[in-house]
């Protein structure tokens, strides 16, 4: 019996706490047509869109007509297979330009001290170079690895590149299409 009467006590309980709380949203919450208008629940909420940060400087403009008499860079077969792989995977929907500065960012790593010194070991460095099979590389991947290995226009230190914005680690290079170009941090 004495169970029951627990029970009870526990059901009157939430029914006088539900009663409060009804009560409460009735008071708080109009039902009149007239207030509920006056009062929009809904409000504009200006929305927050990511814009990359401005440099205080203008990125250089770039000469793709610059080719030394001289190469830069003798590849193998298998490189200029393996760069124009990366090439169409990286670059696909840029300019031959665009095609030569990711091109051309593989021979300066592979030149520089600070990255491993084989095409291969440069491409193949976690994270940094897609390699995925999207197709043959077309006849402009393949002009595009062939100018970087002659091009002295870009600099020898344009070892970055992403789509959208700048690194924020590097210098500002130059934008071709939506992929944008950074050299290294000059060291002041």
């Amino acid at each position: 019996m004495r169970r029951m009467d627990k029970q009870d006590r526990e059901l009157r309980v939430v029914g006088i706490v539900s009663a409060v709380c009804f009560t409460a949203l009735v008071l708080l919450f109009p039902t009149v047509k007239e207030e509920v208008e006056a009062k929009p629940v809904i409000r504009e909420v200006e929305h927050y869109v990511y814009q990359p940060p401005r440099r205080e400087y203008e990125p250089q403009p770039i000469d793709c007509s610059v080719v030394s008499e001289t190469t830069i860079y003798d590849p193998t077969e298998e490189e200029i297979e393996l760069m124009a792989r990366v090439v169409m995977s990286e670059a696909s929907l840029l300019p031959i330009e665009g095609k030569q500065a990711v091109a051309q960012t593989i021979i300066n790593r592979m030149l520089s001290s600070k990255f491993p010194n084989s095409i291969e070991e440069v491409v193949n460095q976690p994270y940094q170079y897609s390699t995925a099979d999207n197709g043959t590389p077309n006849s402009e991947c393949y002009e595009a690895v062939e100018a970087a290995c002659k091009y002295e226009g870009f600099p020898t230190d344009m070892y970055y590149f992403r789509t959208g914005h700048y690194h924020s680690f590097a210098e500002d290079y130059c934008q071709i299409g939506n992929t944008y170009f950074s050299t290294e941090r000059s060291k002041k």
